[in-house]
């Protein structure tokens, strides 16, 4: 068995009401789910969070309740910071700090053009005024702006940085992250879920899962089990995270499909945030056979091989 072992952390969705407001029976059923499936942390407010669609005194009513719902929780708990501009970056974090938040995972500048330099820029006066303990989030996919290896060994030194989560979805460039920036106070996370098995493989500290919404304990095992089972079980493994990703992929809208699969266990329900729509009611009877399906798949398979 690997003695190494690779934290899960769930980027958690955000349970919405049918009136759009945070449905917080919701909230605490999904974190326990997730905590009983035994991951290491938690990423509140990021983009599977929604955290770009609600306005900011809703994702410090987030902050609060979230506060309360893991208190007694041991891991990590990051939120996410999505502002384009440091100053509105600076101005949410001192609001997040007085609600008891600590760690946050904070994109880069973006919109207009940003140079390397305005994102170091951006990270120091965020480090510098608010002290707060942070993750740099790689989002270039979404954010357009992708942070240069030569820029993360930079920001690494940075009071307060604590390591990178990459959602690139770049392996050449993870593999660069892993040989070339991390270290034992720098640890680098995987976020693109289609690459967390190698990811793992090669030495990451951590995967940040979409799919541990919904199936917490499989990725916990799926770190646990890397690197110490036969070739014959890789191909098991690969089938189900496959299949996890297929069950994203049911409609244009991945948070739709997650949300979907969760009110098929009886967590949350299928809402989301404006202008994107849920679930339809004729789309959900085959996301929840898919989703029971694939849950009685899973056990099975952790069953087999403990």
């Amino acid at each position: 068995m690997n003695e190494r072992q690779c934290k899960v952390t769930v980027p958690l969705l955000t349970p919405l009401s049918g009136d759009g407001n945070i449905d917080y029976r919701g909230f605490g059923k999904l974190v326990a789910h997730c905590v009983q499936g035994g991951v290491s942390g938690f990423l509140i407010l990021g983009t599977n969070g929604e955290g770009y669609l609600h306005a900011g005194n809703v994702r410090l009513d987030v902050i609060r309740h979230s506060e309360d719902f893991l208190s007694g929780f041991q891991g990590m708990r990051l939120y996410g910071v999505l502002e384009h501009s440091t100053d509105e970056a600076v101005a949410f974090i001192k609001r997040a700090m007085d609600l008891g938040a600590e760690k946050f995972a904070i994109v880069p500048p973006f919109y207009d053009a940003v140079t390397q330099g305005d994102i170091v820029r951006h990270y120091e006066k965020i480090a510098g005024v608010t002290r707060a303990r942070m993750f740099i989030y790689n989002l270039p996919s979404l954010t357009g702006v992708n942070i240069e290896i030569e820029t993360v060994k930079k920001l690494k030194r940075l009071p307060g940085v604590l390591g990178i989560k990459n959602s690139s979805g770049d392996m050449f460039y993870f593999m660069q992250l892993l040989s070339r920036v991390k270290s034992e106070d720098f640890p680098v996370f995987q976020g693109s879920e289609e690459l967390a098995l190698p990811s793992i493989l090669l030495g990451a500290d951590g995967i940040i899962p979409c799919g541990a919404n919904v199936f917490p304990a499989f990725f916990v095992w799926l770190a646990r089990m890397a690197g110490s089972v036969s070739t014959g079980d890789y191909d098991e493994i690969i089938r189900l995270s496959g299949k996890i990703l297929d069950l994203q992929n049911m409609t244009s809208y991945w948070i739709a499909s997650l949300k979907g699969a969760c009110e098929s266990l009886g967590l949350i329900g299928r809402d989301v945030s404006s202008p994107y729509t849920g679930m339809s009611d004729g789309e959900i009877p085959r996301c929840r056979t898919f989703t029971l399906q694939l849950e009685k798949e899973i056990e099975e398979a952790m069953k087999s091989k403990r």
